[in-house]
């Protein structure tokens, strides 16, 4: 052996492994400053999450979307997240985004109805009526008692004008949230306007306790009884109804008076005639899925 190398043999090694310890602090750094990036990320997708949530409870479903997108990779992988950025999404009626959405929430395995609704939606909204309503109507069995599927199609159903299903759809939905007063109303409405008074008597009923100060609600309610011979309700409908339309405007008197003049006649209660339908119930035995050659390709 060449003494003469030690020397330089030692300061080698030495010089390697100083780079070793050099590389070792520097990966040891790396993965510190990936580490603490990643938690930044996770409690901004949070703060985004929570920020959103609130939006979306005031309706501004795109400004709650813009909040989301930047981190949207960590939001879309759990039930909560997924809920409300497929929400988001489609109320800003962003169809692209919507199916990333929806692909990403079931890639997670998140299985919730949310997720089917939003595959529905995103045909809906490219123009595929017949599509959407295959793909809730093959929900229906795995999602069995959501309400938001049968909304949905009562949605779909109406706009382009399949009545008699989109009332039953609207009317199953209803059953299946009976705690939800605006879409009793929207189903009462509807009813009502078709003449169907006695399922439009059971949402009726339903809305007798709800908290309203319209003075509009309360004669709709009132007319509905009285369509169906109880005018001892509607009578108490339309005296509640009056004490709220003083409160109004003019203007406003004036528009509600002629619309419900057939309820605010002094005469009403005894000129107008009980409106059966002369059906009962909605059934719950119709079948909701399409009729491909009946439907439009238009939104």
């Amino acid at each position: 052996m060449d003494l003469r190398l030690l020397p330089w043999t030692t300061t080698l090694k030495s010089l390697a492994g100083s780079k070793r310890r050099a590389l070792g602090a520097a990966v040891g750094a790396a993965l510190t400053i990936g580490a603490t990036v990643q938690l930044t990320w996770i409690a901004g997708s949070h703060w985004a999450l929570v920020k959103a949530e609130g939006q979306l409870i005031k309706g501004y479903g795109a400004l709650a979307a813009e909040t989301m997108h930047p981190f949207r990779e960590y939001i879309a992988n759990d039930r909560r997240g997924c809920r409300a950025i497929l929400a988001a999404y489609y109320q800003g009626r962003q169809a692209d985004r919507l199916y990333w959405a929806s692909q990403t929430c079931a890639a997670s395995g998140v299985d919730i109805a949310d997720v089917a609704i939003a595959t529905a939606m995103v045909e809906e909204l490219s123009g595929h009526d017949t599509q959407a309503l295959e793909i809730l109507n093959s929900a229906i069995s795995r999602f069995e008692g959501t309400a938001d599927i049968y909304y949905r199609m009562a949605q779909i159903l109406r706009r382009i004008q399949r009545d008699p299903e989109a009332l039953l759809a609207l009317f199953r939905a209803a059953e299946l949230d009976p705690s939800n007063n605006a879409l009793s109303m929207e189903t009462l409405q509807y009813f009502s306007s078709q003449n169907r008074w006695n399922e439009a008597k059971v949402m009726a009923k339903r809305l007798l306790s709800a908290q309203s100060d319209s003075p509009k609600t309360k004669l709709l309610i009132g007319r509905v009884f009285l369509r169906t011979g109880d005018r001892s309700t509607a009578q108490i409908m339309i005296d509640q109804a009056r004490a709220l339309l003083i409160k109004q405007s003019p203007e406003i008197q004036s528009m509600i008076e002629r619309e419900y003049a057939d309820l605010l006649n002094k005469d009403a209660l005894s000129t107008v005639s009980p409106q059966d339908s002369g059906r009962g119930p909605a059934s719950n035995h119709l079948r909701l899925g399409p009729s491909p050659a009946s439907l439009p390709r238009t939104f």
